[in-house]
């Protein structure tokens, strides 16, 4: 992506506290911690600083820690920001989907998703086109698994999961995204858009259980469900780890930050002309840009704790 709309971009989530908190919600305490420890592991970077008229990027807000803590964690959080936005840019131009860690960059792709959802459902900005995409939002697929058992097993073992139904099952849930996408934009009743992606689902599911069953000794579960409500930085309801996918509406990293990014947080404009001059791009493609959010390494920071 263009060094100036990086640049731009990270400005712009950095003075929003809803992203400068998700960057350091989970570990927070530990962050803290650390600080008392490593003073000096949190660095201020030139793009923080005031440039000309524009001022200082903010802190968090927080009356129950000092100035200098809060300081500290900014700092931190906004590091988070830029690596994000950093990683997203580079997996796009390799067509890669980026996978984020749940306890600091997972937060950040969930409030992004939610803010692009809460932006194409304003009433001002209520376009049936958008209105029909934003439903791929409602799609999550998640993966669990026993990592206890897993810790168990030797290389060799692990090895022997690269088989032809593990090979079969991904390209069905690659198949199953593409097809919700394409429903989105073909049908226009809510009700019959969840009824077909529910038919979708179900014959997603028998290539999925023929793989839960063929990993079962490490306790393999496969979630694919058609949802509302607001996007979790990772599953819920079930111990052990797990991968979450996600779809944005936008067929491309760029959209998807600037629209949950930038125009849902601005309160004072309307950005439905914008948003008209995607549509024409967007029409074209099935998919949005993806990204995928795990807790595989969380253990190693409970066990720090």
């Amino acid at each position: 992506m263009n060094p100036n709309f990086v640049f731009w971009v990270f400005r712009e989530f950095s003075k929003n506290f809803d992203f400068l908190n998700a960057a350091i919600f989970n570990d927070k305490n530990l962050l803290l911690k650390l600080k008392e420890k490593e003073p000096n592991i949190s660095l201020s970077g030139q793009g923080s600083k005031k440039i000309n008229d524009v001022p200082h990027l903010p802190i968090i807000e927080d009356i129950n820690i000092d100035e200098d803590s809060r300081i500290f964690l900014s700092q931190i959080a906004r590091a988070r920001i830029a690596s994000f936005i950093k990683y997203t840019g580079y997996c796009e131009q390799k067509e890669l989907i980026p996978v984020f860690p749940s306890n600091a960059y997972g937060n950040i792709g969930a409030q992004l998703l939610n803010n692009v959802n809460n932006l194409l459902s304003k009433p001002d900005s209520a376009d049936p086109f958008w209105l029909q995409r934003n439903r791929v939002l409602k799609l999550c697929h998640e993966e669990y698994l026993d990592d206890l058992q897993l810790d168990m097993m030797s290389i060799k073992d692990i090895l022997k999961f690269r088989t032809k139904i593990w090979g079969e099952q991904a390209n069905a849930r690659e198949e199953l995204f593409s097809s919700i996408g394409k429903l989105s934009q073909e049908i226009g009743q809510d009700e019959i858009f969840n009824k077909k992606a529910t038919e979708q689902i179900k014959g997603y599911k028998k290539i999925a259980s023929e793989l839960e069953r063929e990993r079962k000794n490490i306790k393999y579960q496969i979630k694919t469900d058609i949802a509302g409500g607001l996007l979790r930085a990772g599953g819920v309801g079930l111990t052990g780890r797990y991968l979450s996918q996600f779809e944005s509406p936008f067929i491309s990293v760029a959209a998807t930050l600037i629209a949950g990014g930038v125009w849902a947080l601005d309160k004072t404009k309307n950005y439905v002309p914008e948003l008209n001059k995607l549509k024409d791009q967007e029409k074209e493609f099935n998919r949005g840009a993806e990204m995928g959010i795990q807790n595989f390494y969380s253990r190693i920071s409970d066990e720090i704790k």
